[in-house]
């Protein structure tokens, strides 16, 4: 075999394995996202759906609260990391809203009148990671109280762990941000 077949060969083999590993990893990818979307379309409609009535202890009373999604930004981006080669962003905004305080738990369920002065708006930015196991995990979060606008006319600016999350989830904003941790 002369030189030049020699480089021919190994072009070609080259070009095989091309076609066969770039469209699973393509594949992948696009898998990747789809699984993304449909996890933030899950989160937003859980997050949206129903209410939660919970004791507040500040008050030492019950209350029922609700949270509604606004407008949400995402980018799904291919990074160099061999750990984390897939990242999944996410921002958008929560407005919170809560009844009057009630003296037991019935009371405050079947309440329908969610007041002005507990109502709660946040910026929130989150990030996950896409892993070998084909599923989105949680890495980390950022949120930003905008209203009741504090004195400063700066919003009240928080990092946030999964572990954070998880240990008040009746506390503002985590009670929303439970549903937007994965399975």
């Amino acid at each position: 075999m002369k030189a030049d077949d020699f480089h021919i060969v190994r072009i070609v083999v080259v070009v095989l394995i091309g076609c066969v590993v770039f469209p699973s990893s393509v594949l992948a990818a696009e898998d990747s996202v789809q699984k993304f979307e449909r996890f933030l379309n899950d989160a937003r409609d859980a997050t949206n759906s129903g209410t939660v009535v919970y004791f507040n202890k500040y008050h030492q009373a019950w209350t029922k609260r609700r949270h509604t999604v606004g407008d949400i930004k995402y980018d799904v981006k291919k990074t160099d990391s061999l750990v984390n080669p897939v990242l999944g962003f996410v921002t958008l905004s929560l407005v919170t809203e809560q009844t009057e305080f009630f003296p037991t738990k019935e009371e405050a369920a079947n309440a329908s009148a969610f007041i002005p002065a507990g109502k709660t708006l946040y910026r929130i930015s989150l990030t996950y990671f896409y892993k070998e196991n084909n599923k989105w995990l949680f890495s980390q979060g950022k949120y930003e109280m905008l209203l009741p606008a504090p004195p400063t006319g700066r919003g009240i600016t928080s990092e946030v762990t999964e572990q954070e999350i998880q240990k008040d989830p009746t506390a503002l904003p985590m009670s929303a941000l439970m549903y937007w941790l994965p399975k």
